[in-house]
């Protein structure tokens, strides 16, 4: 196994750990030149697709489906292609606040 990652080295040398790190670093990457670029708060927290948006909600992913679709946490939504993802911070805020009966 490779100890270097460079642009020359096969995805099928790579270990799932290197892989995922590859892509997390793109998704950050893609996340920061959509905010203009901005340096990358190292405090957020990023949940990806309704399997994680349901496991930071604790409920299913039919319950997250039709969180998502209400547009009640629309705004820590961000989509990457068919990639959804979620500020996990700000979605425990807006529902928070639509708990409360205020206006997001």
């Amino acid at each position: 196994m490779p100890t270097k990652i460079n642009d020359a080295t096969p995805i099928a040398m790579l270990t799932v750990g290197q892989l995922e790190e590859l892509t997390r670093s793109w998704v950050r990457g893609e996340l920061a030149s959509m905010q203009g670029g901005a340096p990358e708060d190292t405090n957020k927290r990023y949940v990806y697709g309704l399997k994680g948006l349901a496991k930071l909600l604790g409920c299913s992913k039919t319950k997250a489906c039709q969180i998502n679709t209400s547009g009640v946490i629309e705004p820590a939504l961000t989509r990457l292609g068919n990639l959804m993802i979620y500020d996990a911070d700000l979605v425990l805020e807006l529902i928070q606040k639509h708990k409360d009966g205020q206006t997001a």
